[in-house]
C-alpha cells in the first residue's frame, strides 16, 4: 500500500500516513498516561506483583517445611512402632522358650543371645559404613549392609555366648558361696 501511495502522490507520504498505516510517534512524543517514573516512583502494579510473588513464595516454603516435618514425624512414629514390635517379639520368644523349658535362666540366655544378635547387626553395619567411608573401599550400600550385618551377627552372637558363659560362672560361684546352708 505504501508503494501505491508513493507512486500516486509522492508528497502524501510527507503530509499524512498511507492507507491503513498508523502514525509512528517520534521517540520523544510518547502519549501522556499520567505516569512519570521520575515523579511518581516505581510502578504500583509492578510492586503489587512483586509483593504477591514474595507472599506466594513464602507460603510455598512454609507448606514445604510443614510437609517435611509431618513426613519426619510419621517416619519417627513408624520407627518407634517397629522398635516396639521387635522388642515385644524378642521378649515374647525368650519368655516362650523359658516357659517351654521350665527355667527362667534359659529365657534370659535366649534373650541375651537375641539382643546380642540385634546389636551386632546394627554395630556391624555401622562399623563397615565407617570403614568404607574412611578407607575408600568403594562398596555400595547393599554390600555394606550385607557384609556388615553378617559380620555383626556373628560377632554379636559370639559376644552374647561369652556373656552367657561368664554370667553363668558368676551365678554358680554366688550360689556356691552364698547358697542355702545346711541346717
Amino acid at each position: 500500500m505504501v508503494l501505491v501511495a508513493a507512486i500516486l502522490a509522492p508528497h502524501a507520504l510527507l503530509v499524512a500516513p498511507a492507507w491503513g498505516d498508523e502514525a509512528v510517534p517520534a521517540p520523544g512524543d510518547a502519549p501522556d498516561d499520567g505516569y512519570d517514573p521520575g515523579r511518581d516512583g516505581p510502578d504500583p502494579m509492578l510492586c503489587m506483583m512483586l509483593i504477591m510473588a514474595a507472599v506466594l513464595l513464602l507460603v510455598a516454603v512454609a507448606v514445604a517445611v510443614v510437609l517435611i516435618l509431618v513426613a519426619l514425624l510419621l517416619l519417627l512414629f513408624l520407627l518407634a512402632v517397629g522398635a516396639l514390635w521387635l522388642g515385644v517379639c524378642v521378649t515374647g520368644v525368650s519368655a516362650a522358650i523359658g516357659f517351654l523349658r521350665g527355667r527362667a535362666s534359659t529365657a534370659f540366655r535366649v534373650l541375651f543371645i537375641q539382643l546380642g544378635a540385634l546389636a551386632g547387626i546394627a554395630c556391624g553395619i555401622g562399623v563397615l559404613c565407617l570403614v568404607n567411608r574412611l578407607a575408600h573401599l568403594g562398596l555400595t550400600f547393599a554390600w555394606v549392609a550385607a557384609l556388615g550385618a553378617t559380620a555383626g551377627l556373628a560377632g554379636g552372637v559370639v559376644l552374647a555366648l561369652l556373656f552367657n558363659w561368664g554370667w553363668s560362672r558368676v551365678l554358680d560361684w554366688i550360689d556356691r558361696r552364698y547358697g542355702p546352708k545346711p541346717v
